[in-house]
């Protein structure tokens, strides 16, 4: 266990210090691009993703994961995985090919065909790398993965940037995300040296589908009830309005998808490997939840009391539409930070079948959800999002609870000082923004706010819960050893 234990840290830890040297440049590049960029650009290239994401879903069946999942994987096992997502890409991009338009009359624009068409060539890249990548991650190579990822991402930012400043609008956007998707398969191929044999096994497949459908299902579900609204609100209320509903969206997520996505690579593996172990299971279980709410829980907070700062001095004004919307999702935020961790448990567990229960909740009121408050404008969703979002995410934790047999009240228990701390930095950086600042937006004030916000964070621990600076000390300790 303690070889595990060092592994995951590791892993952790690289993942970490490469895409957290990346991510300046990132969002100094993705803060130039929505400064350069329009709402409507940002809108259709949202309806693009959303159609996108829905290839990703059935590109390969989930064989991926079924590959990192399964115990005692053969050399036949991966083979078939291959031809199985090379197969299915190139018979979805054809589909894709035709049906986009009648997707554009649906939506009444034209512009969608072209761009659609081109993005999808992103998902037959991406599933040449799909197993490749997939088995680095059983032997816990995540920091060569780590850096194919941050080159891979800066090809895509530099091509973006460059296309932008050139004046391709939306396109440089597709051909950002084309530019990544060859990169990263080129990388892990090269560094493998991986040649796949002409080999396939019909009960290898069915083995292996055999895990991956009801986790295929599971994504089909999550698509609708969480990427649903792209499409909802591009129908109902515009690509406009989309486009700022996709930005605060993203900034929201930015931690989720930057940070809790570092642990989720981790967490699949060791969970997959330690399945059998819920001595063990329960151990990570605690410490992961820890970790997250320590170091994650002051970032949406923090985001939720300058969210003001963000738009008007990062952004530019021009995206003030979406502030409020942009406060609700840092509350959402949190809770899918949570949400994506509980997820990881229960399928490397293989417990697909509770994750699947989970989404064909989510499917059936999140969409009701996004409908019915579509016709009270975008802000209405963010709060319908609020309003429904939390029951499904107890659920979600209920079933964890279940299987791990542990207790939530523990749970909450282990949070507490995390949740408390953050609630009385925003309360510190609030009033300090009214009394002193007068509510004056200016980049000195909102340097000051952030750094009164840490300090107020910090010193909570420093006076309340001291022990969590020896736990880290710990963790840092680990890493150097």
């Amino acid at each position: 266990m303690d070889n595990l234990k060092n592994k995951a840290i590791k892993s952790v830890f690289w993942i970490a210090i490469v895409r957290w040297f990346g991510q300046f440049i990132s969002w100094i590049v993705t803060i130039v691009l929505i400064r350069i960029l329009s709402p409507e650009d940002y809108g259709l290239i949202g309806l693009a993703i959303a159609y996108n994401a829905i290839i990703y879903i059935f590109y390969d069946f989930s064989m991926g994961e079924a590959v990192l999942q399964k115990k005692d994987l053969s050399e036949t096992d991966i083979y078939t995985a291959f031809w199985v997502c090379i197969t299915f890409s190139l018979l979805l991009y054809l589909l894709t090919w035709f049906l986009v338009p009648f997707l554009s009359d649906f939506f009444s624009n034209s512009e969608l065909i072209p761009i659609i068409r081109v993005l999808s060539i992103s998902s037959i890249f991406y599933s040449i790398k799909e197993i490749p990548n997939r088995l680095l991650a059983r032997e816990f190579e995540f920091k060569k993965r780590s850096f194919f990822e941050l080159i891979a991402n800066f090809s895509n930012l530099f091509t973006s940037l460059l296309l932008a400043l050139n004046g391709y609008g939306v396109w440089s956007l597709v051909f950002g995300e084309i530019i990544r998707s060859i990169v990263l398969a080129f990388l892990i191929l090269l560094y493998l040296k991986w040649i796949p044999r002409l080999c396939f096994s019909i009960s290898s497949a069915n083995q292996l589908l055999k895990y991956g459908i009801p986790v295929t299902g599971y994504y089909i579900l999550d698509y609708i009830s969480t990427k649903s609204d792209s499409l909802i609100i591009g129908k109902l209320l515009g690509q406009n309005i989309l486009g700022y509903y996709s930005v605060a969206l993203s900034i929201s997520r930015i931690p989720v998808y930057k940070g809790i996505q570092i642990i989720q690579q981790v967490l699949f593996p060791i969970f997959s490997k330690i399945q059998d172990n819920k001595e063990e299971s329960v151990w990570y279980y605690y410490k992961i939840i820890y970790i997250v709410s320590v170091f994650f829980c002051p970032v949406f907070f923090g985001m939720f009391s300058v969210s003001e700062e963000i738009i008007y001095l990062i952004l530019s004004p021009k995206w003030l539409p979406c502030l409020f919307i942009l406060k609700l999702f840092c509350f959402i935020g949190l809770l899918s930070s949570y949400t994506g961790i509980f997820l990881v448990i229960l399928k490397s567990r293989g417990k697909a079948n509770s994750a699947f229960r989970y989404s064909v909740i989510s499917a059936i009121f999140l969409p009701i959800t996004f409908i019915i408050s579509s016709y009270l404008g975008m802000d209405a969703i963010g709060v319908g999002w609020v309003i429904v979002f939390p029951v499904l995410f107890f659920y979600l934790w209920k079933q964890v609870a279940i299987e791990l047999d542990i207790s939530i009240y523990k749970s909450i228990i282990i949070m507490f000082n995390s949740l408390l701390g953050s609630i009385i930095m925003v309360f510190a950086v609030l009033i300090f923004k009214l009394i002193v600042f007068n509510n004056d937006i200016s980049m000195i004030n909102f340097i000051i706010l952030i750094g009164i916000g840490a300090i107020t964070y910090i010193g909570y621990f420093f006076l309340f819960s001291r022990h969590t600076f020896h736990d880290i000390a710990l963790i840092y300790h680990k890493l150097k050893s």
